[in-house]
Order: structure tokens, then C-alpha cells, then sequence
């Protein structure tokens, strides 16, 4: 891990839970950076929203080396928490501080309040109440922005703690959580979190070999209620999410509107994966009716049978899917191989036409991409899904395949996303893909891709509005290259690798953009004069030509056209 891990966890901290602390005004960055990594211990471990988390600070004078103490009536757990925010990444909190914390915990553990500062006054009520209740659970978080384990004498530190509270019944455990694990934990949503579902089959059955799976039938009104109750949250593994209206979808629907009863003979199913699957003890070995409960579950083929069958449950009620059964396989990933999981998914795909870019999601460097992004507060959407909007702080795959294909500088790539975008994912281990989708690919050089794309494109639409003929033809079939021109103007390593001064450099763009685009008619007026431009910007080698062409030392024409360039220059001071 290195500093920008550090960044980012520091940035993502002070947006989600900075705002909600007390008494924090005077506190220096690293102290607020400490009360906010000891809030997300808290968080981490019980659940709780950001701001009950930052209210169960304690951090201060007299604190007894405890930062954080929470207690959850809900889950039955108390949670204590020490926090240590390492700037460099790479210390460990000292065994002097972590016996100071195990200490603290003793004394909490005996009630011994004159050993806590006034903070504590509030929190003594939810701690007896915890303390004098049958099967809650305590949890000792130590959390720190550092090294991957505690020194020798912290653990043995925290190991005779340990054994002390938990003779002679073990309820206490300790937690301990590093760098990596803290900035994974940020990098995921509580949308991420597992589902577990309580099914029930009938006329099931099972196969013990090579793996568990059970299979049978669920009824339509159960899948209704998953669906309603956690949405796309069911196809997490799944290689698209919802598609909107479709044939297949369409067809769906007219079955459960006029044969509910054939259900059965004409879908094919669902699917679910899940890391462990259990049978209850109800109804014995007889296989007319089970009750199963599903774990991290996933189904990863049916998501537009089960999203079909939940809308037309809202519109309708779920008595109109009283007579409407469902097949159904659960295939447990307990003992499997690692990639089992990815090829049950790819293989189970078939109802609506899978396309190549579905696939990417299981791609590796999207998936750190993703958490990268995240972390950062963007949200890049990997699957094909109509539920997804782009704002400022979202962009999809496409988008930003787009963005780093031009941010490239190879012509022939900006070509491909204006001839054929479907090529790149047509082989996800060579070019096109992985000249663009790499090791090298970082966050921040995808976001400022966007961005840069984004403003060119605003720029290029305002140019269109203002230009009439062939002006505009440039410009709407020459979209790609021009944007590649900007990005190359502007220095691809400048775009890939700015953290301030972004504004700058939006703000060059609407003359770069004048500058590229009267290259471009300089030298398509002399050499294409009668080109479809529609073909011309789709034609590799033409382009290559006058790509290198633009770059080179040719200057650009006098524009003689009101092209509304005073306007620019507003626009780019609006940006």
C-alpha cells in the first residue's frame, strides 16, 4: 500500500463521517483523521450509520486508551475501539499504546469509571446494559493506517487480555485492522454486503457431486418479496444487471398475465450461487417442501425473470402470482475451485443475447478500478444496466473506454471507438482491451479522462450549434478524432497524472478545439474534398494520415466563419 492509499482514505473519511463529530473544531487533521478511523471501526463491526459511529467517539484527554465505544441493542454487541492513523502507511500502533488500550478495556470492563474522562459520562448506561445481558458479544477493534500485522508484544498484549475476560466462558474477541483492510472495507459499499435468504422448495432435490446443489421449485410471490426487498442487490455476481424492456422480458410478462399456470414449462429458471447453502431440519428427508437458508447468495442467470416477476407483483399485487412456480437451482460454492463461481455465470447466460462487454465485469483490472473509484467517491458502472444515470460523480464503462481510447495516443484505437467500440471486449487478454485496461490504468487517469472528454464534447456541441455544412459534418463525424487531438495537445501525461489544476486545463480546451478543428478542414478540403465523412473517420489508415498530419507543423487556416469564438472564451471561463 502507499500514500495515495493513504489520500484516499483520508479524503473518504473527512466526506462521510468528519461532518458528524463533536468537539472537533480545534482538533488538528491528524486527530480528526483518528476520530474518524476509530467511527468506522465502529461502523465495520456493527453496522451502524456514519453518524451514530461518529457519535460513539470518546477520543480525548483521560480517554484510557480508548477511542470509540458502541453498543448495538439490535445485534446484541458491544464494540471498543483504539484508532491509529499512521501518515506514512507503514508504522504499527506501539505495544505501549496497545497496552494502554487493553488497560482501558479492563477498567471499562469493571466498571471502574473514575479512570474515564466526562465523554464517558453518556455511554455508561448502554455499557452496563451490555454488561449485565445474557449472549451479547464484545469486541476489542484495534484499527490503524499501517503495517500488516502488531508487533510480537501487542499481540501478546492483547492475547493475555483475552484470556483474562474470557475465564471461564469465551465472549470476548479481539479485531485487528490494518491498512489494506481498512481501505478495502472503505472501497465497498454496504450495498456489497452479503444477502441471505430464507427460501422455500418444493419438490426438491439435490446432487452431492462434484459439487452441492439443490434444485426444485420457488413460487413466484417468494421471488416478489427478494426482489422487492433487495433489488439489483440479488445479481451481484450476476454479468449484467437489469436490461429494461426486452423481447424475452416482454414475453415474461404476457405469461404471467395470461398463462400464470404454464409458468413453469416456459421459463427456464433461475440460478443462484452462494458460498454456503443449509437445509433446516422441517419436513425430514421429504422432498415435497424444504426451507433452505441461502448465503451470500447471487443468482446469476433469471435476473430478468425474478426483476419481471417483482415489477409485475408492484403493479398488480402478489396474489396474481399465486398459481406462477419458478425453477430454480442453488449451487453452493462451499468446497468449489476459485473460479467456479465466474464459469457457472458464464455458462448459465443464454436467455437474453449476451454481448462481449458483459464479461468484463469479472475482468481484473475493472474490478480494482471499481473499488478505486469508489473509494475516490465516483461510481463507474461496469455492467450493461438501465438503471444507471452519469452525473458528475459517475460514468460507465463505455464512457470511459471512450475517454481512454482517445487519452491514448493511438489513432487507430479513437478509430476503433467510432468504427466498432464492441471490438474491445471481443478478446479481454489482448489490444484493443489491454492497451487501454491495464496495470497502468489508474483511477485518477480515468476520471480526468472523463472529465477532459466530457468538457471537449460540451465544446463540440456548442461548435456545431455554431457552424453550418461541412463545418458541422467535421465536427459530427470527426468527433473522436478531434477530441484524440485535444487529449494530445494537452500532454497525455499531464491529463493522466493531474491532481490539482484540473480547471486550467479544462480551460485551454475550447481553443484547442478551434485549433484541431480548422486543421482538420484545412486538410480535408485539400486531400478528402468528396469523402463521405461518415466513412472517412472510420477508415484507419486515412486517419492515421491525417492524424500525424495535425500533429505535425501544419497551421491552421485563418477561420473566416463566425464561429462564436468570444463565445468560447466565455464558456471557458464559465468551466
Amino acid at each position: 500500500m502507499s500514500k495515495i492509499h493513504i489520500r484516499q482514505i483520508s479524503k473518504k473519511l473527512q466526506e462521510e463521517i468528519a461532518p458528524f463529530l463533536k468537539d472537533s473544531a480545534k482538533d488538528k487533521e491528524s486527530q480528526i483523521l483518528s476520530k474518524c478511523l476509530a467511527a468506522f471501526g465502529i461502523k465495520l463491526a456493527t453496522g451502524c450509520s456514519n453518524k451514530a459511529a461518529a457519535l460513539s467517539v470518546t477520543d480525548g484527554a483521560d480517554d484510557n486508551g480508548i477511542d470509540a465505544v458502541y453498543y448495538s441493542e439490535d445485534t446484541k454487541k458491544l464494540v471498543v475501539c483504539q484508532a491509529k492513523w499512521v501518515q506514512d502507511g507503514k508504522s504499527e500502533p506501539s505495544s505501549g499504546d496497545v497496552g494502554k488500550f487493553m488497560k482501558g478495556v479492563r477498567d471499562l470492563v469493571n466498571l471502574e469509571k473514575s479512570n474515564f474522562s466526562d465523554k464517558f459520562d453518556e455511554k455508561w448506561d448502554s455499557i452496563n446494559k451490555a454488561l449485565d445481558s445474557f449472549g451479547v458479544e464484545y469486541e476489542l477493534v484495534t484499527i490503524y493506517t499501517g503495517a500488516p500485522s502488531l508487533g510480537v508484544h501487542s499481540v501478546g498484549c492483547i492475547n493475555e487480555t483475552l484470556e483474562m475476560l474470557n475465564d471461564p466462558e469465551p465472549l470476548f474477541h479481539s479485531v485487528v485492522l490494518n491498512l489494506g483492510e481498512v481501505y478495502n472495507a472503505l472501497a465497498k459499499d454496504v450495498h456489497d454486503l452479503p444477502i441471505k435468504l430464507q427460501m422455500t422448495l418444493t419438490n426438491w432435490g439435490k446432487n452431492e457431486a462434484p459439487h452441492m446443489a439443490y434444485y426444485g421449485l420457488i413460487s413466484g410471490g417468494e421471488l416478489a418479496n427478494f426482489f422487492k426487498d433487495y433489488g439489483p442487490r440479488l445479481f451481484a455476481r450476476n454479468i449484467r444487471s437489469l436490461l429494461g424492456s426486452t423481447v424475452v422480458n416482454e414475453e415474461i410478462a404476457q405469461t404471467l398475465k395470461k398463462s400464470p399456470e404454464y409458468f413453469y414449462y416456459f421459463n427456464n429458471g433461475i440460478t443462484i450461487t452462494a458460498d454456503t447453502v443449509k437445509k433446516s431440519g422441517a419436513g425430514g428427508t421429504k422432498r415435497d417442501i424444504g426451507l433452505f437458508e441461502v448465503n451470500a447468495a447471487s443468482i446469476v442467470n433469471g435476473a430478468q425473470t425474478v426483476s419481471t416477476i417483482g415489477k409485475y407483483a408492484e403493479e398488480f399485487g402478489l396474489s396474481s402470482l399465486d398459481s406462477v412456480s419458478v425453477p430454480v437451482r442453488i449451487i453452493s460454492l462451499e468446497h468449489s475451485e476459485e473460479d467456479f463461481g465466474n464459469s457457472v455465470t458464464r455458462a448459465n447466460n443464454t436467455q437474453n443475447r449476451i454481448e462481449g462487454r458483459d464479461f468484463v465485469v469479472h475482468d481484473k483490472e475493472q474490478i480494482r478500478l471499481v473499488t478505486e473509484l469508489k473509494v475516490e467517491g465516483y461510481t463507474y458502472n461496469v455492467k450493461r444496466s438501465i438503471l444507471f444515470k452519469a452525473n458528475d460523480k459517475s460514468f460507465d464503462l463505455i464512457e470511459a473506454c471512450i475517454a481512454l481510447a482517445c487519452l491514448h495516443q493511438d489513432v487507430g484505437l479513437a478509430v476503433q471507438v467510432k468504427r466498432e467500440i464492441g471490438r474491445f471486449w471481443a478478446d479481454l487478454n489482448k489490444a484493443p482491451y489491454k492497451s487501454i485496461f491495464n496495470p497502468t490504468t489508474t483511477a485518477l487517469m480515468v476520471v480526468n479522462a472523463v472529465i477532459v472528454l466530457r468538457t471537449i464534447s460540451e465544446v463540440l456541441v456548442y461548435k456545431e450549434f455554431q457552424r453550418k455544412g461541412e463545418h458541422c459534418g467535421i465536427i459530427a463525424h470527426g468527433n473522436r478524432m478531434i477530441q484524440t487531438l485535444v487529449f494530445n495537445a494537452l500532454g497525455r501525461s499531464r491529463v493522466a497524472n493531474c491532481h490539482t489544476g484540473l480547471d486550467d486545463m479544462l480551460g485551454e480546451i475550447p481553443n484547442l478545439v478551434d485549433e484541431q478543428i480548422n486543421k482538420l478542414e484545412l486538410i480535408i478540403s485539400r486531400d478528402y474534398k468528396n469523402a463521405f465523412l461518415g466513412s472517412l473517420f472510420k477508415n484507419q489508415s486515412k486517419c492515421e494520415l491525417i492524424y500525424n498530419e495535425c500533429v505535425g507543423n501544419i497551421q491552421p487556416v485563418v477561420d473566416t466563419v463566425d464561429n462564436g469564438t468570444d463565445d468560447l472564451f466565455a464558456f471557458a471561463e464559465k468551466k
